[in-house]
């Protein structure tokens, strides 16, 4: 079992479903060259520290629906960067996206 803390809240995950997301990830994208700083996952606990600048999260839409998030943009690394990149993807295909904050 792997746990995530941040702040008071712990996220707990099946060590095999994370390396077999991570291992997913590795073989259908690992050639992406704009996922070449990113990859390949070694470790579990690298799976959620690559889809922070939300580069990798639109590569994977595209992947389950061609061209869905546009062509996303590695330019920012910061989080109001990462969402308004999300969103500038998503949005021109039709996507609505709504920020709800939790904390």
């Amino acid at each position: 079992m792997l746990q995530i803390r941040k702040d008071a809240t712990v996220h707990s995950f099946a060590e095999e479903e994370c390396m077999a997301f991570a291992d997913f990830i590795n073989t259908k994208l690992g050639a992406e060259p704009q996922l070449a700083y990113l990859l390949p996952i070694r470790e579990i606990s690298e799976l959620f520290s690559v889809v922070a600048d939300g580069v990798l999260f639109c590569k994977l839409i595209n992947l389950a629906e061609a061209e869905a998030a546009g062509r996303p943009s590695n330019r920012g690394r910061h989080l109001g960067a990462t969402w308004a990149s999300l969103i500038s993807a998503l949005h021109p295909q039709g996507y609505r996206v709504r920020l709800v904050s939790q904390g």
